[in-house]
């Protein structure tokens, strides 16, 4: 029993050796076929004014935006839709008739559309004697007041004012220069009448034609002489073209 014993010990050994023989080629055997490199010293940093400009890498934007880039395929690619419009007004325009003939003529190219307009002028200078009771009495005084002035040989028109605000008044001029209706106010004084003058603003309607925004095709300055040609006395003039806004939020 004793020899069974001893015997079945010395083949444990015996495995046990002849397993960790087998463990020992294998390790080795991967050690070969995958070798561990040496640790290489960590990289070396630099400023940039250290680094010499040969030796630095540039590299392109990713928001570059490309412009009028054609495909490989060859297929033309649409132009792109933030060309800027162009609106233009051309006036002021003498009759209705040749307004119509300057809509039709651009037609369908450019389309116009006809507005009246409102201009401002210098002020005038009204020269009067205010109005008298009756249209008897203000007659008397204009006879003696034309009298007067034949008398002191002054050329001043003078008429009795039928209607308005200033009817049976005596008119003496309506002028565009204050100095001039401040003149006839002296020399009707000094002849004993007392005269007002009255500052007038006015005011004047003009025919535009204003365009709705359009892409011009060809030269600015051939339209420009082509238009002159139907209305010597109009220009024509560019404008910002109105857009609507759209809504927005801040945040």
């Amino acid at each position: 029993m004793r020899g069974v014993v001893f015997g079945l010990l010395l083949a444990n050994l015996l495995l046990a050796g002849w397993v960790f023989l087998l463990s020992k080629q294998h390790r080795n055997s991967q050690s070969a076929a995958f070798p561990v490199s040496s640790r290489s010293a960590p990289p070396s940093i630099a400023l940039l004014t250290d680094v010499k400009a040969q030796d630095l890498v540039s590299y392109a934007e990713s928001s570059e935006v490309l412009v009028n880039r054609e495909p490989a395929d060859g297929t033309s690619v649409p132009e792109q839709a933030s060309r800027q419009q162009l609106c233009l007004e051309f006036g002021p325009i003498s009759t209705r008739q040749i307004a119509d003939s300057v809509i039709a003529a651009v037609s369908p190219d450019v389309v116009m559309e006809a507005q009246v307009r409102t201009r401002q002028l210098s002020p005038a200078y009204r020269v009067y004697l205010s109005p008298y009771g009756d249209r008897d009495t203000a007659a008397e005084i204009l006879q003696s007041l034309r009298s007067s002035l034949s008398d002191r040989n002054l050329s001043i028109e003078t008429f009795l004012i039928a209607r308005g605000e200033l009817s049976n008044g005596i008119a003496l001029g309506l002028f565009s220069e204050q100095r001039h209706a401040l003149n006839v106010k002296e020399q009707v004084e000094a002849l004993g009448f007392p005269v007002t003058v009255r500052e007038e603003g006015r005011q004047e309607e003009q025919l535009w034609l204003a365009s709705q925004p359009f892409e011009l095709q060809g030269n600015l300055e051939d339209l420009r002489i082509y238009l002159a040609e139907l209305e010597p006395a109009a220009e024509l003039l560019e404008k910002l073209c109105q857009t609507i806004a759209q809504d927005f939020q801040l945040p």
